[in-house]
């Protein structure tokens, strides 16, 4: 269930990010990062971690480029 959840989510993300201009992804993209830092640093359990890395990732290889 859990992974089912994560690809969800991180398609909706994908999806809403194809909306904004520019700058707005950006700062989607950095806000997406600094959520994975956080759960780093606050020692969250891996799937979280690996849930917030994964959407980052997503993110960069779709947009970052």
């Amino acid at each position: 269930m859990q992974m089912l959840f994560d690809s969800r989510y991180n398609k909706a993300a994908v999806d809403f990010c194809k909306t904004l201009d520019g700058h707005e992804k950006t700062k989607f993209m950095v806000e997406a990062y600094e959520d994975y830092l956080f759960s780093v640093e606050q020692k969250s359990p891996r799937i979280i971690q690996r849930q917030f890395r994964e959407l980052f990732s997503r993110l960069v290889k779709n947009f970052g480029h």
